[in-house]
């Protein structure tokens, strides 16, 4: 079964979106193609595809063709991947991922320890801007 938190109403998408696309053009083109993540890997997101997710720590990524939705890190990807599948917290995803453009994409880039994934998902989550980010807003308040 799948649990739905429903503490506060729901942002339409165009209120979670923003000006979202604008601030992130401009990152993109001031950072270094070396600051990018590159994946190790990319499934569907769907609960069937979980088996195929490691059992190591990571930094991850859900992302349509909209760009990049929500980063993370965790000490275990696959039951990051599941939680996500399953129990709804972020209401912002939620209300996104209910109607992906194209296809709804969980990517992960691998690390030996969780110390690592924490300077990375900072770094990433500056850089991307990502909606569902409870930080994002934080960020765009410091400009």
């Amino acid at each position: 079964m799948i649990k739905i938190y429903n503490e506060q109403k729901f942002k339409s998408r165009k209120d979670i979106l923003g000006d979202y696309r604008a601030e992130l053009i401009k990152r993109l083109k001031a950072a270094k193609k070396n600051e990018y993540p590159k994946f190790d890997e990319t499934l569907s997101f769907s609960i069937y595809d979980k088996i195929y997710a490691p059992k190591n720590p990571g930094v991850y990524f859900i992302h349509d063709t909209r760009g990049i939705l929500y980063i993370g890190r965790t000490e275990n990807i696959y039951k990051r991947f599941t939680q996500h599948a399953w129990v709804r917290k972020n209401k912002n995803l939620f209300k996104l991922s209910q109607n992906p453009f194209g296809k709804l994409k969980f990517s992960w880039v691998n690390f030996k320890n969780i110390a690592d994934t924490k300077k990375y998902e900072s770094k990433w989550v500056e850089l991307f801007l990502p909606v569902c980010n409870e930080n994002y807003n934080t960020i765009k308040k410091k400009q």
